[in-house]
């Protein structure tokens, strides 16, 4: 009858969820004598845990007379998931030191784990403040791991799939692919949680090309062995590389197979064919989905945000609010870029009343900075950035602003802003740099440009930066000093472009050719190349080249791809979004709009605000 009660007392305790229910049954144990059990008293802490009650856990631990390996792992394994690595370290040193165990696989596992949790939380949450304590506590968190590795190989266990899945999972979060790759080249037998553990990894390190190739010793495991989070994974495959087919192919696969999968498994699905921009298929299988969580709708409105269609994205977030889920941060940053991407003020402006009531983000902000800046609205956007506290400003919304001002012509304003960065604290990265270089060369900022690009020192410079220097001197007219500087990067068609534009627009004829050389020795295969030297060749007057020119890009078979842009026409309920391209005749409107052209570029001559009228309406009439 005891027994029973006993065996009973155990599947109560497994079916628990809350702390409330199991203080009583923890004092129902007291009371009837079960506590004394080492096993009732393990299963306890172990639900302690679950229950998120991890200071009763520990009470009950410190104080039981007996304790068993079964009770010190249950104790590592509960600090382990919280991700508490000290008290995990504490505990293990002092299982070895006071009760004299010898650690098992579950040991190992557990200490790993907590390793490799600790690590993914460090680079998800990190600040520029304090990047040198991160950039500490990183190493520290490497060395570590490999000291328990070091250490499972010491004691002799032999390793199992779950202690390799471990110690390849946190290689992998600690960003060491090269230690993680060691451990897959070294195991065994590697099966479906391993392969998932592994394919996810090398995704999340930016080496999709590398799990590719995973893809078919992952099939060869058979459907049986191919887990949905494996599935999962090879759909984040698909999706970083834009492999629309082997995506396809394996969705085909898995239907074929009747591979059962699950609703993370759908959302990597639908992320691929999203970022692949087979929006059909997504709608389709988003409308198949029986479950959806935000991560669906997140996916979706992602689909719409990148690839143009701002409205559709909209409209999907609200049909995700009638469907009672809150949008979160990363759906306002979807929103947010693509209402920048397409210069949507309206939409912009509503999303801006929905962050202020409910959400708080620096990430979140520096969007609105940067939406607010690409729609001309920089009184906004620079309010939006004061309402950042200066310590919690990063480089990201620093850089956002800088850019904001430069792309409206505001040069002092930005040197000004990267000045209050270096005041506050703030060490510049390439981006910040670049952001302020472009600034000083759409102001003619020639000084300040200078100085700023010595500053930069020689291992940031890059050739965005080269070619924003060229540029500067270009727009002065100071060729010279402009090729001086293109020289660092004389292999950069863009840079040596950049410098093709300066000689044209100020005359110089041999230096233009001298590069023009350059740029066709390096490209020439490249139309772009083609069309700068037409251009070069038709400010010098010297139409036989123009002539010549042409006639080598048609014989190679050479055609520039079309620019083009797009426009919100309207207001309110009617806003439409109007697309056209360069030396497009077909809209119905295409000989008013030329007229009303030219009728400005006759005001803007008169005024003197464009020098070479005829020049100008060679480009873009």
């Amino acid at each position: 009858m005891v027994e029973g009660n006993f065996v009973t007392f155990l599947g109560l305790l497994a079916g628990v969820r809350d702390s409330s229910q199991l203080i009583c049954l923890h004092g129902f144990a007291l009371k009837i004598g079960f506590e004394r059990d080492l096993m009732v008293r393990n299963s306890i802490i172990n639900v302690y845990f679950k229950c998120g009650s991890p200071n009763y856990a520990r009470i009950l631990f410190d104080e039981m007379p007996d304790r068993d390996l079964v009770s010190w792992n249950t104790l590592i394994s509960g600090y382990s998931r919280l991700g508490l690595v000290q008290e995990t370290l504490s505990l293990f040193t002092h299982m070895r030191a006071l009760s004299r165990l010898d650690p098992d696989r579950q040991t190992f596992s557990s200490l790993v784990s907590c390793v490799a949790a600790s690590a993914d939380h460090l680079h998800a949450h990190h600040h520029h403040h304090h990047r040198r304590r991160r950039r500490c506590r990183r190493h520290g968190l490497c060395f570590l791991g490999r000291s328990i590795h070091a250490q499972i190989i010491v004691s002799g266990i032999s390793m199992d799939e779950l202690v390799e899945t471990s110690l390849m999972n946190m290689y992998m979060k600690q960003r060491n692919v090269w230690d993680g790759l060691r451990v897959c080249d070294l195991s065994a037998k590697k099966d479906s949680v391993f392969m998932a553990s592994l394919i996810s990894g090398l995704v999340q390190n930016n080496r999709a090309d590398e799990a590719l190739r995973l893809l078919p010793r992952s099939l060869t495991l058979g459907p049986e062995f191919l887990s949905s989070a494996t599935i999962a994974s090879l759909f984040a495959v698909c999706s970083q590389l834009c492999t629309l087919k082997i995506g396809a192919s394996l969705h085909g696969y898995v239907l074929r197979r009747n591979i059962p999968t699950d609703l993370p498994a759908h959302n990597s699905l639908l992320a691929m064919y999203a970022k692949c921009g087979c929006l059909r298929q997504a709608r389709l299988l988003f409308s198949s989905m029986k479950e959806k969580d935000l991560v669906s709708w997140n996916s979706m409105i992602s689909g719409f945000s990148q690839h143009g269609d701002i409205h559709m994205a909209m409209a999907t977030a609200r049909k995700m609010m009638e469907a009672r889920l809150v949008p979160d941060a990363i759906t306002l940053l979807l929103l947010l870029k693509g209402s920048s991407s397409v210069g949507s003020l309206r939409h912009g402006r509503s999303l801006h009343g929905f962050i202020m009531r409910n959400i708080q983000s620096v990430a979140v902000s520096t969007s609105l900075v940067d939406m607010y800046s690409k729609c001309g609205e920089l009184v906004l956007a620079r309010r939006c950035f004061n309402l950042v506290g200066i310590e919690e400003r990063d480089l990201v919304l620093w850089s956002s602003m800088i850019a904001g001002y430069g792309i409206h012509g505001q040069g002092e304003a930005a040197v000004e802003l990267f000045s209050s960065a270096l005041s506050a604290g703030i060490r510049p990265n390439k981006v910040v740099f670049l952001a302020v270089l472009m600034a000083c060369s759409h102001a003619g900022l020639v000084d300040d440009g200078l100085r700023i690009f010595m500053l930069m020192g020689e291992e940031l410079r890059e050739m965005e930066h080269v070619a924003c220097i060229v540029d500067l001197l270009g727009r002065k007219g100071m060729l010279r000093e402009a090729a001086d500087v293109a020289s660092l990067r004389r292999h950069s068609p863009e840079v040596l472009g950049i410098l093709l534009d300066s000689c044209r627009i100020h005359g110089d004829k041999a230096l233009a050719e001298e590069v023009a050389g350059e740029i066709m020795a390096l490209e020439p295969a490249n139309a772009a190349s083609y069309v700068q030297m037409v251009h070069g060749f038709a400010a010098a007057g010297r139409w036989d080249g123009v002539v010549e020119t042409w006639k080598k890009m048609k014989v190679m078979g050479l055609k520039k791809t079309p620019g083009w842009s797009s426009v919100e026409v309207g207001g309110g309920a009617a806003v439409a979004s109007t697309t056209f391209f360069v030396d497009q005749l077909s809209h119905h409107c295409h000989r008013e709009l030329i007229l009303l052209l030219q009728s400005l570029y006759r005001g803007m001559r008169i005024n003197n605000e464009y020098e070479d009228y005829d020049e100008l309406l060679l480009e873009l009439c």
